[in-house]
């Protein structure tokens, strides 16, 4: 445990994944790496509910050069106080739910590395107003951004193979959904 997030460590592949946040901070500083017993590991995921229902929560920072690959299923779930998060560069999957119910939530950079936005992963964000989805994202989950009622633009830079069902549903604002 360090600065209120719990880690846990695979000695194996020596990596680390944020797993539980024990913090009452607004603001939640995400290392690179961190130390255990003289040892330095890349935090490479957050984990399943790790930040669930952080309602405190208003922005997030990744510390150095993030080494984050995943985030887990609703990671970020019902953290209504969250404005804004750039994901870092290196992200291959957001997981199921991880930002549904973030109802505060009016600005999201997707990173170019980007492979898969799961189910329901930005659902009910009701104050996104505007989201691109980089090329290389090939699966857009189903409801993935229903009922954001906000949702004014979606921009696909590339052409996913797998759109799922409702991924706009209750998006009624939504004029402009372009693909590239």
């Amino acid at each position: 445990t360090l600065s209120g997030l719990r880690y846990d460590i695979n000695t194996t592949t020596k990596e680390a994944t944020l797993k539980f946040c024990m913090t009452s901070s607004a603001e939640i500083i995400i290392p690179s790496t961190i130390k255990y017993e003289g040892v330095e590991y890349p935090v490479v995921a957050i984990g399943d509910m790790c930040f669930i229902g952080r309602s405190a929560i208003t922005s997030v920072t990744f510390e150095g050069t993030p080494q984050i690959r995943t985030f887990g299923n609703q990671s970020f779930t019902r953290c209504s106080s969250l404005t804004s998060i750039d994901i870092p560069e290196g992200v291959t999957s957001i997981g199921n739910s991880c930002f549904s119910n973030c109802t505060s939530l009016a600005n999201v950079s997707l990173p170019e590395s980007l492979i898969t936005l799961g189910e329901n992963s930005f659902a009910k964000c009701s104050s996104l107003t505007n989201v691109t989805i980089p090329a290389n994202v090939q699966t857009v989950g189903k409801g993935c951004f229903s009922d954001c009622t906000s949702l004014t633009s979606v921009n696909f830079e590339g052409n996913p193979a797998d759109v799922g069902d409702d991924a706009f549903e209750g998006c009624d604002e939504l004029t402009d959904k372009s693909l590239n």
